[in-house]
């Protein structure tokens, strides 16, 4: 046990966050060698004492050199620019961690939507988290820690910073927050304005750190709130260090959490664990901590004038804070001691290190792609969001405008040819590489419809006979991914679609069926079948469909499954001489396939079949 090694990787700007709980938890973990990844900063150089052994990422180092190096038993990603180290990781074999302690709306839309592709787990500190991720299957509650050795009441310590701050004889009511606008420190400020008609020795205390552009523009924004109701002589923000905190909590009377949608705030643990009383909004984790502990005097979000009136009872009360702020520090000792908590992750960490096996993809989808930059990446996410397990195989066909630059950070097979060989040989890399039992295709310029993998799937794992299924055409869109309408609008489709394709149906209306993405294939249908004719650039798709046609008919159904993209660069949609060109080319391929297949060839048959 003592040899495992744990990599985490953080954002490390500065304590505060996920950065604190690892704070709490590190010291403990003491049956794992330690390391930590991430950008030079003021939380990553206090998280490098508590570690076994530090890497820290600055421009002169490569991350990749450094996973490489330690070869992490397992890895954990907290902040940052994670998805890229993620895919990494994984692709080296090493189960990967997301340890998630904010609410996932705070998060970037991608991160979370391709979470259960990304990780092998997910931990999360709130059932609030875990609900808004939407995941079940691979995600686990283990609650923040704190360390209650240190944050703990010092009544001689009390006066002394009371009297620093020239509030000796004043109910000093506490926050401690990063400035950020889910924080909600307006509410406070509108709360004290209320709060001193009432309570004139009322003041107010912000401790919070001012590092970087975001929390100094929204500082600036509480400062001027602060001044046009003439409260300067009633506010006092801290810029705090770490080790500050608990003296300037130790000063407090009371403590008020009005932040929304919070995962489970440290600072609101740590003023528990001072003996403070608390006010919480009822919002997120940290509301339904304070709901469930019974040690907090709850109200609503966002209402200044219920905050107000929830302090003026506290202050009101005497006994009753001294109440709250008793029950609080038990309710933390028996279940947020960061000894305790970090017992549970380091078994959690065991666990995935030894039984996290990659999960064998049950479909490949193979994106040939060749200068297709403005569309690649669109397509790659419209699978990877898919819930079953995939692969998804992108082969480059000699790009030359960095397309394959554009998905790098996302987990995707990804091979190149160095010259462009054609659709039909992309295809064909692809097909080399798949390791799932069935296959799909998607052109780079379109969409796969949400679950057009899913009932493909379930209809050929529940089906003995079938070896392969085919969907419809959902819409077209824009460049841009706006519906411009039904399919019909351009292509004319057949009135009497039967419930089987066959190989008469498909040599009648040639137009029709023929888009491989539609399709999904049993790998073993395609070996019987064989690889794309790569002498065809063209029609290779039609050649290949009337070989599985030979083998059976193909079940039809007229369920979405991707989404056709109109632009100009499209040869199915575009009025250009290009266009054109191609359609003289596909002509000709057209008639080389019918005749190969003993089909009969005429010029209106050809033509239509365009």
């Amino acid at each position: 046990m003592a040899n495992r090694r744990i990599l985490f990787q953080l954002s490390g700007r500065e304590m505060g966050g996920i950065e604190t709980v690892l704070g709490n938890l590190l010291p403990h973990l003491k049956n794992w060698q330690i390391a930590l990844c991430g950008n030079p900063g003021s939380g990553l150089a206090t998280l490098s004492r508590l570690a076994n052994r530090v890497f820290e990422l600055n421009e002169q180092t490569n991350w990749k050199e450094i996973i490489v190096t330690f070869q992490p038993a397992i890895a954990v990603a907290t902040s940052g620019p994670i998805m890229e180290w993620a895919a990494f990781c994984r692709s080296r074999k090493i189960p990967v961690l997301w340890l998630l302690g904010a609410s996932p709306c705070s998060q970037p839309f991608e991160l979370t939507a391709l979470a259960h592709t990304l990780f092998d787990h997910i931990l999360v500190p709130s059932d609030f988290v875990k609900r808004s991720l939407a995941i079940d299957s691979q995600v686990s509650i283990l609650p923040n820690g704190i360390d209650c050795s240190l944050f703990q009441p010092d009544p001689k310590m009390r006066p002394t910073i009371r009297k620093s701050l020239g509030w000796e004889d004043h109910f000093i009511i506490g926050y401690c927050a990063r400035a950020m606008p889910n924080k909600r420190h307006g509410d406070l400020v509108s709360a004290l304005q209320i709060l001193i008609k009432r309570v004139p020795s009322a003041r107010l205390l912000f401790i919070g750190r001012t590092e970087n552009k975001m929390a100094i523009e929204q500082y600036q924004r509480i400062n001027e709130q602060i001044s046009r109701h003439n409260l300067d002589d009633f506010v006092i923000q801290v810029s705090a260090n770490p080790s500050q905190v608990p003296g300037l909590l130790g000063a407090m009377d009371a403590f008020a959490f009005p932040a929304i949608s919070e995962g489970l705030g440290c600072s609101l643990l740590e003023a528990m664990a001072m003996e403070l009383p608390t006010v919480v909004a009822k919002s997120g984790g940290s509301g339904e901590l304070a709901e469930k502990s019974g040690c907090s005097l709850l109200v609503k979000p966002e209402d200044a004038q219920a905050l107000a009136e929830s302090l003026h009872q506290l202050w009101q009360n005497p006994a009753l804070r001294t109440h709250l702020g008793s029950q609080a520090r038990a309710y933390v000792l028996k279940n947020h001691e960061a000894k305790t908590v970090a017992g549970a992750y380091s078994r959690f960490f065991s666990s995935l290190s030894r039984s996290t096996k990659p999960k064998k993809p049950k479909v490949s989808v193979i994106i040939p792609f060749h200068n297709r930059k403005k569309y690649l990446r669109a397509a790659v996410l419209s699978c990877l969001a898919e819930k079953d397990p995939i692969e998804v195989i992108a082969v480059d066909d000699g790009s030359t405008d960095g397309s394959a630059q554009s998905i790098e950070d996302l987990p995707v097979r990804l091979f190149s040819h160095p010259s462009c060989r054609g659709e039909a040989a992309a295809r064909n890399t692809g097909l080399k590489h798949c390791s799932a039992d069935f296959v799909t295709f998607l052109d780079s310029d379109d969409l796969l419809c949400p679950e057009g993998i899913s009932w493909r799937l379930r209809f050929l794992e529940q089906s003995t006979g079938d070896r392969a299924v085919v969907g419809a055409a959902d819409c077209l869109i824009d460049e841009n991914g706006n519906w411009l309408g039904p399919v019909d609008l351009h292509f004319k489709m057949p009135s009497n679609i039967p419930e089987k394709i066959d190989f008469c149906y498909l040599a009648r209306h040639t137009r029709f069926h023929t888009t491989l993405s539609l399709y999904m294939f049993r790998r073993d249908l395609i070996q019987r079948t064989g690889l794309f004719d790569e002498r065809l650039r063209l029609a290779d798709d039609i050649d290949f469909l009337f070989r599985v046609l030979r083998i059976g008919d193909i079940p039809a159904f007229n369920k979405p499954v991707m989404r056709y993209r109109v632009h100009s660069e499209n040869q199915s949609f575009s009025k250009t001489d290009a266009r054109l060109a191609a359609t003289k080319r596909t002509l000709g391929e057209m008639v080389l396939v019918r005749l190969s297949h003993g089909l009969s060839i005429n010029k209106s048959d050809a033509l239509t079949s365009l």
